[in-house]
C-alpha cells in the first residue's frame, strides 16, 4: 500500500480540506485495522479492508473536503456535522496539521513502516528523517512544481503513472516517483488541483469504432465545425474558453437552450484587456434564454481561493 496523495495546502480557511490518499497497489485485499497515519506526534487509527486497485481518500474534515473536489472522502479524522463520513480514532496525539514542510508515513504495529512521503514548499531541500519518527525515505523532499506562471498555492501531491498501464510506478521512496518532479519534463511537471480528474487521462486515449471523423483546425476557420457541434447537442452542453463574444455561436447556443439542452459556459474572469461589453452582452442573452455563464475568479477574501462566481452580466 502506498501514499499516492496529499493535499497539504488547501484552498479553504485553515485548510480545512486537506488530506491525503492511500491506494493499494498489490493483487490482494489489504486490511487497514492494524495500521496508522502518523504525521509527526499524532497518528490516526485506520479500518476496514482496501481492494487492490484501490483508493481511499482520508480528509480532515468531510464537508469543506467535499466542497473543494466534488466528492466526499472515504474517512475524515476531524469531527464535523456530515455523519456519513466516518471519523477516524486517533492513536496518539490531536489530530495532525499538514504543514509545508512536513511528513506523512503509514505504519503497521509498532515498527513496519509501509510507506512515507516527504516535502517542502520551496528554499532549502531538506530531509526529515533524522526526527527518528519516519524511516523509508532518501534524497530530496517533494516540491511542488511551479515555471513561474503555474500557481504552487492548493496544488496536490501526487504519484506519477506508468503511461503504459495507467497505474503507478514502482516505488523508489523519493521525490522521482511524484508528478510534481520538476527534473523530469516528461512524467514530471504535472501540476494537480482539487477537482481536476488529471489521472484519468494520464494514458492517450484509445477507441475502436466504426465512426465518421472529422478534423478541425483552429483558430482560422473553425465556425463551421464548432457550430455544428454545439447544434447537434441533445442533452447538455459544458464549455470552458477564456472569451466569449462569437454572435454566431450565441445564436446557436440559444437555440440549443430553446430546445431543452442544458448550457454551462465558465470563462476567465480576468482575460487579457478585461471582459468587454459584448462579452457580457453575449452571457447576458445566455442566461436569459435559460442557460448559465460563470467567470473563474480569484476571491482573496477566503484564502486566496479560485472558483467559479456567477456575474451579473449587464453592459455598463
Amino acid at each position: 500500500m502506498l501514499i499516492s496523495a496529499v493535499h497539504f495546502d488547501g484552498y479553504a480557511a485553515g485548510d480545512s480540506d486537506e488530506g491525503f490518499r492511500l491506494s493499494n497497489v498489490s493483487t490482494q485485499p489489504i486490511t487497514l485495522t492494524n495500521m496508522v497515519a502518523v504525521n509527526g506526534g499524532s497518528e490516526i487509527n485506520l479500518t476496514g479492508t482496501l481492494q487492490p486497485g484501490h483508493s481511499i481518500w482520508i480528509a480532515k474534515t468531510a464537508i469543506t473536503f467535499t466542497q473543494q473536489f466534488g466528492y466526499k472522502p472515504d474517512y475524515k479524522y476531524t469531527a464535523d456535522a456530515d455523519a456519513s463520513v466516518p471519523l477516524l480514532t486517533m492513536n496518539m496525539g490531536s489530530p495532525p496539521v499538514l504543514g509545508p514542510g512536513d511528513a506523512l508515513a503509514v505504519r503497521e504495529g509498532a515498527s513496519h513502516w509501509m510507506d512515507a512521503v516527504v516535502w517542502s514548499t520551496g528554499g532549502s531541500v531538506g530531509q526529515i528523517t533524522s526526527t527518528g519518527w519516519l524511516t523509508g525515505w532518501t534524497g530530496s523532499n517533494v516540491q511542488r512544481y511551479s515555471d513561474g506562471d503555474v500557481p504552487v498555492s492548493g496544488q496536490i501531491l501526487y504519484r506519477k503513472l506508468d503511461e503504459a498501464t495507467g497505474q503507478i510506478v514502482a516505488d523508489t521512496d523519493t521525490a522521482q516517483d511524484w508528478a510534481n518532479d520538476r527534473a523530469d519534463p516528461v512524467t514530471g511537471r504535472k501540476t494537480q488541483y482539487p477537482g481536476w480528474d488529471l489521472e484519468k487521462f494520464w494514458q492517450t486515449a484509445k477507441v475502436t469504432e466504426t465512426a465518421r471523423l472529422t478534423v478541425a483546425i483552429a483558430p482560422d476557420n473553425a465556425y463551421r465545425v464548432i457550430s455544428d457541434v454545439l447544434g447537434s447537442a441533445r442533452s447538455s452542453i459544458k464549455m470552458e474558453m477564456q472569451t466569449f463574444d462569437n454572435l454566431g455561436l450565441l445564436d446557436v447556443v440559444t437555440k440549443t437552450i430553446g430546445r431543452g439542452v442544458n448550457v454551462t459556459i465558465l470563462l476567465e474572469g480576468g482575460p487579457p484587456g478585461g471582459i468587454d461589453n459584448q462579452e457580457r452582452w453575449v452571457c447576458q442573452k445566455i442566461e436569459a434564454a435559460g442557460g448559465q455563464c460563470w467567470f473563474m475568479i480569484t476571491d482573496t477574501s477566503g484564502g486566496n481561493a479560485i472558483h467559479a462566481a456567477m456575474i451579473t452580466c449587464t453592459p455598463r
